[in-house]
């Protein structure tokens, strides 16, 4: 039996079907067109089944391209990413947003830097490449990559760069980074910024003013906020040496630094109101006798066993010396020994001594109380980093800044603030033979919010 459509016969010519087949080849149809994924690394790039199921999630879910989800902050994912795989890239799309406090390159604090690998950095790591270009501490780089602060962009390669410290580059890729913005010159301002900064200044020095913990004819005592250094390099914006005409006052001349703290150190800071003032105290803090008592409040991670029953004050006597590539120093401890003294002179070894007991014990961290008679560099966060093995909270450069074990106790485990702070600071026999002169510095509120989330007592 035969088929009936063989029985028909060839089908009849169209000649619309020639017209249609000449004009589809001349005038292909419009494809829809889909969102390009190009801009996504390859980790996150999805098959076309999976695209098609995530599409039809997203849009069972309510979220379409172009919808502009406040959770991905400015990033606009495409429809055919899922939404865990947008929620990751978002943290590295541009613009760089830091994921908390919101803070990306149109902040006025920070700018994008553009590094362009050359062939002769050709297969370096990310954190080493950064650490070669930027001058900044491995560690430091690595918490910039680990932070979403960087980047790749500008080649073939770069959406395949794997975006971790120990990532590869290839010469041609181009590496964004998150940097706080460069200052220019006061001499290079405009009318406008030089407004601005007036502006800032004063605003600086209102909160000096309302931070004074004494004052006479003689000298005042700040408890200085954090993040403010004492004096200006050529990395610093605004410092206390640029604000000391505001706390003038009634004097002759605006008041003169004796001595210092850290940038991150809060605290009672002594400034003399007269040339013969700065003259006593200069020579009292150089002094290695009893002139100057200064007590120091910190929060240290958890103390080893052998330190936690130590209420009376016990003495460190360590020497201490600069060390690592220029624009990226750090102070290191070494053993001192006073009949070696001259030949650690030589050396750059300088002596350094704290005494130090245990205010209060935990399994999270201490409250340490630290007495230098010396006042070197670094000394104090050193001494508790090397010595008691138990490194300050909130310090980056010796220690881990938040370890993973105290994170919870924090708002932001990657912007901890230094917690050491000067409590208070004892002038011998200032007004006369046993007549000292005592200041004291209340603690700042981020070393109480810690207490407090610790269940610790303020000392």
């Amino acid at each position: 039996m035969s088929c009936t459509n063989c029985l028909r016969g060839p089908r009849p010519f169209k000649s619309s079907s020639l017209f249609s087949f000449l004009l589809e080849s001349l005038y292909p149809p419009k494809l829809p067109v889909r969102p390009l994924l190009s801009a996504v690394p390859s980790r996150l790039r999805h098959s076309r089944a999976t695209a098609q199921k995530s599409t039809h999630i997203s849009k069972h879910n309510g979220r379409f391209a172009g919808s502009g989800d406040s959770r991905f902050g400015d990033y606009n994912p495409p429809v055919s990413m899922s939404r865990n795989a947008a929620r990751r890239w978002s943290k590295v799309a541009a613009p760089l947003v830091k994921e908390k406090d919101g803070l990306s390159s149109e902040s006025p604090e920070v700018e994008e830097r553009q590094l362009k690998v050359d062939f002769e950095e050709h297969g370096l790591r990310l954190d080493e490449f950064l650490e070669e270009r930027l001058k900044i501490r491995k560690n430091l780089a690595r918490l910039k990559v680990l932070n979403h602060e960087v980047a790749v962009r500008g080649s073939a390669h770069a959406r395949f760069v794997d975006l971790k410290p120990a990532g590869q580059l290839h010469a041609g890729d181009v590496v964004v980074v998150v940097m706080p913005k460069r200052r220019k010159p006061e001499a290079e301002m405009t009318k406008k910024e030089r407004k601005v900064l007036e502006e800032q200044l004063q605003d600086e020095i209102q909160v000096l003013r309302a931070n004074i913990l004494f004052k006479d004819e003689q000298i005042l005592v700040l408890n200085k906020p954090a993040g403010l250094a004492v004096q200006g390099g050529s990395k610093m914006g605004i410092h206390l040496d640029k604000l000391l005409d505001g706390l003038q006052f009634d004097a002759a001349e605006p008041p003169r630094l004796v001595h210092r703290l850290d940038k991150d150190t809060t605290g009672a800071l002594l400034l003399a109101r007269t040339k013969e003032a700065a003259v006593r105290l200069s020579n009292l803090f150089k002094s290695a006798g009893d002139g100057v008592e200064k007590s120091y409040l910190a929060v240290v991670c958890a103390l080893p066993e052998v330190f936690t029953s130590q209420s009376e004050f016990t003495q460190i006597v360590t020497g201490i010396v600069q060390v690592g590539k220029p624009g990226v120093e750090k102070m290191s401890t070494v053993e001192w020994y006073d009949f070696d003294a001259t030949s650690s002179a030589e050396a750059g070894i300088k002596k350094a001594v704290t005494e130090y007991r245990i205010l209060e014990s935990g399994q999270q961290a201490s409250v340490v109380e630290l007495r230098p008679s010396t006042g070197r560099k670094h000394q104090l966060r050193l001494h508790c980093a090397k010595i008691l093995k138990a490194p300050i909270l909130g310090d980056y450069k010796y220690g881990a800044g938040c370890p993973k074990s105290f994170a919870r106790f924090v708002s932001d485990p990657r912007r901890v603030p230094l917690h050491l702070h000067m409590r208070s600071v004892i002038l011998k026999d200032w007004y006369g033979t046993g007549a000292d002169l005592e200041v004291k510095a209340p603690l700042p509120s981020h070393m109480k919010k810690t207490l407090q989330s610790l269940r610790i007592p303020a000392p």
